[in-house]
């Protein structure tokens, strides 16, 4: 768990499982519900702050009902039974986002993958159970709006996109020691070369003294002052 990423949305932490740079995707899990042995019994919806992520095509809600009374003659939902179901309610969940009629109580919306959903819809619900769990610790896909244009640059020029805090609005690219000074010495032979060719043209062009040489013989005339006043 120490050596987790962990990304803050609306005071919920999440796991960051895995990030595509190019796409602009993640893939964050509740870190409520990373606890093998944890019942997977919400208090709170999943809630996305929208103004910096969206929901994926590979998303899909599982529904947790509690029920004011137990639910008789209805397929969809799988009963919960755990040591932390306990209470007045009955528990149960269902693949989707449709509010079941037969149930008065709370109702919970949690993001999982798709793919889980055969594997929800089963009779078995010792297997439902064990599903359930795997799909919240597996987690859901976001995509992340900011940065779209320069983040893709970023990576294209070996660097991993960031963000600081304090200048959330700035872009922050991060390069490697090895890619940052290679970056360095590319600026270092642009300027050389800039030099070079200003000290052409003003030699051709204006029979100037050539920048490279004026920058030395003024350095070299400093020097030799300084001696002299010592």
């Amino acid at each position: 768990m120490d050596n987790l990423t962990q990304l803050m949305i609306y005071n919920m932490s999440y796991s960051v499982k895995y990030v595509d740079y190019v796409n602009q995707i993640m893939t964050i899990a509740d870190m409520a519900y990373m606890n093998k042995d944890y019942c997977p019994l919400p208090t709170r919806n999943t809630s996305l702050d929208f103004s910096l992520f969206d929901y994926m095509v590979t998303d899909r809600n599982v529904s947790y009902y509690y029920c004011s009374s137990q639910a008789v003659g209805v397929s969809s939902l799988h009963q919960l039974s755990c040591d932390a179901c306990t209470g007045t309610y009955d528990y149960y969940f269902t693949v989707g986002d449709r509010v079941d009629e037969s149930c008065t109580g709370l109702v919970y919306f949690i993001p999982i993958y798709a793919s889980f959903t055969d594997s929800l819809n089963v009779t078995d619900a010792g297997k439902a159970l064990m599903s359930l769990k795997e799909a919240l610790r597996e987690g859901f896909d976001v995509n992340w709006k900011p940065g779209k244009g320069w983040c893709e640059g970023c990576v294209g020029s070996g660097g991993r996109c960031g963000y600081d805090p304090s200048k959330p609005n700035d872009p922050l690219c991060f390069y490697s020691l090895q890619r940052r000074q290679s970056k360095e010495n590319t600026y270092k032979n642009r300027e050389t070369e800039l030099v070079e060719n200003i000290d052409r043209i003003m030699k051709i062009f204006f029979n100037f003294p050539t920048v490279a040489s004026t920058y030395y013989e003024e350095s070299w005339h400093r020097g030799h002052m300084v001696a002299d006043e010592r």
